[in-house]
């Protein structure tokens, strides 16, 4: 019997595609979840055709949403000591306290502009070796990032801050998952937050304190003329209807590993010679990475946000999909599984001399980075 390890070789060479379908339902009975807010507090709608059908959609977990959840997925994995990662975390000491932050929680990946504003070892991150090294990854020369930052070869990231032009760096995303409701349907909802005090609206207005500590006050100030009612304040009843909501019958997730992009990853060796041994050993490893991360956030359980359980209809089963769509396989496939791939991928490109770092970096926040977090941390608190 394969080994998923030698399937996912065997996939990354030769195949279509990777794909993991799994039927979700919504844990109120009625159906009611709550899809992500969007400008303007609207849900994204769309038809969706399933199985030659077409029904009405509302996205529940967008691509950019899911990617972030396989990071922090990936992140706790490494944290708890359950697989290695090269990872690099952003020290920011400010007087408003000391925060530290994971490559995997920045934004933008190793791209963030966050780290453009500190130093490693004292030399600012972008021309530092690590930095010089990730600004100059491409798809063809993937060596460095699979050392440095190896989610940013499963998915993706563009050096957007870097004032480059069409030249700076930018890896197609080769990863993707998204989960949509099906036969959606908008839905109002209503709500009220009841004050036993009973502070009625004509007991306003209210006027903003030039004291952070007292807040607001009853009498006009300099710094407010106009004042706010008190439930805008959070004082009173609070009654609120607004169209955030939708009922669905079912949701479904749907995620991608697009082999034919994984085979555009080149991993040049130091006199920047190729050999298809190497590329396919790390195409192989950046395959099994996507595929942990996705398991391990499919396994910690499907809380996207409040009032938007799912619960799967079933384990997710891995489809291969060769030349053709009549041309494919489905496996099962558990986190143990997926863990057991990822380290045997990770062996064999170390075979090929292509390895992970094995030290943790650390890169402090400079003086500018330090200064726009202590501004917002006393904006957050009224400071200011």
């Amino acid at each position: 019997m394969a080994t998923l390890y030698s399937i996912l070789s065997s996939a990354a060479g030769e195949a279509s595609a990777i794909r993991l379908v799994v039927h979700l339902k919504p844990a109120n009975a009625d159906g009611l979840v709550y899809p992500p807010t969007y400008e303007g507090g609207t849900h994204v709608f769309r038809p969706a055709w399933i199985d030659g059908g077409k029904r009405e959609a509302v996205l529940i977990d967008s691509v950019q949403s899911q990617a972030n959840r396989i990071e922090l997925a990936i992140l706790d994995s490494y944290r708890r000591g359950h697989i290695p990662y090269p990872d690099i975390e952003l020290s920011v000491n400010a007087r408003t306290g000391q925060e530290r932050y994971s490559v995997l929680e920045l934004s933008h990946r190793v791209y963030d502009a966050a780290l453009r504003m500190s130093t490693v070892d004292g030399v600012p991150f972008p021309q530092s070796e690590i930095g010089k090294a990730v600004y100059s990854a491409r798809t063809e020369k993937a060596t460095a990032m699979h050392t440095h930052a190896p989610m940013t070869l499963a998915l993706g990231g563009w050096d957007s801050h870097g004032g480059g032009g069409p030249l700076v760096a930018k890896l197609p995303r080769i990863m993707t998952s998204e989960i949509v409701g099906l036969d959606a349907q908008l839905v109002s909802r209503g709500a009220m937050k009841i004050d036993p005090i009973d502070i009625r609206k004509d007991a306003g207005p209210i006027y903003q304190s030039e004291s952070p500590e007292r807040r607001w006050e009853i009498e006009k100030t300099k710094i407010d003329e106009k004042g706010r009612t008190p439930s805008e304040v959070g004082l009173g009843n609070v009654p609120s209807l607004s169209e955030q909501g939708a009922v669905i019958t079912e949701a479904v997730q749907t995620s991608v590993v697009s082999c034919a992009a994984v085979r555009r990853l080149r991993f040049e060796r130091e006199d920047n010679s190729y050999n298809d041994l190497r590329d396919r050993s790390g195409q192989t490893a950046v395959v099994a990475l996507g595929l942990f991360g996705l398991i391990a956030q499919m396994d910690s359980g499907y809380y996207l946000r409040s009032g938007c359980d799912l619960f799967p209809l079933d384990e997710p089963r891995l489809e291969i999909i060769g030349r053709t769509l009549q041309n494919s396989t489905v496996h099962a496939i558990a986190a143990p599984d997926a863990r057991e791939a990822l380290m045997q991928a990770l062996d064999d490109a170390k075979s090929h001399n292509l390895e992970w770092r094995k030290e943790p970096v650390t890169a402090e926040a400079d003086t500018r980075l330090v200064t726009l977090v202590e501004r917002s941390r006393k904006a957050t608190n009224g400071e200011d």
